[in-house]
């Protein structure tokens, strides 16, 4: 949470730390801040990933706003995992048509994005999730 850094306390261990530093607005590190780290690192992830072969995962569950969330990963040889993407399905069903979809969409995503090769794909034993798999496999330019 990015408001902690305007605790009274936060800010006297800063200043402790280094004295006279003023540090960023909760505003400034959760926008502009934030945007130009996570590029970075997607430039970063992107150079490691081009030409690997991959396995890619996704998990859903609800956040904090009890908002439904999916979180999809690669995971190199070696199993170093890379977040790929964070994405709201809030208002759209949790069939498994709908995550057929979302998967199909990630997976040439982000092979076009970062280059690289999807070899499997892995998911929790949910009904929905299990009958995804099944309908991927039956995808010809998934294969």
């Amino acid at each position: 949470s990015f408001h902690c850094i305007e605790q009274p306390e936060v800010k006297k261990a800063i200043n402790m730390l280094r004295p006279g530093y003023t540090p960023p607005s909760k505003f400034t590190l959760a926008g502009r801040l934030l945007n130009e780290v996570f590029q970075e690192e997607k430039i970063k992830c992107s150079e490691k990933l081009s030409g690997e072969f991959v396995c890619r995962s996704i998990d859903g569950w609800s956040n904090i706003h009890n908002e439904s969330v999916v979180c999809a990963t690669v995971t190199v040889d070696g199993g170093t995992v890379y977040l790929y993407d964070n994405i709201d399905i809030s208002g759209h069903p949790h069939a498994s048509e709908y995550l057929t979809a979302l998967a199909s969409d990630t997976i040439k995503s982000c092979e076009q994005e970062f280059k690289h090769h999807v070899t499997s794909f892995l998911t929790d034993d949910a009904a929905n999730m299990a009958k995804m798999r099944k309908a991927l496999e039956e995808i010809e330019n998934i294969k």
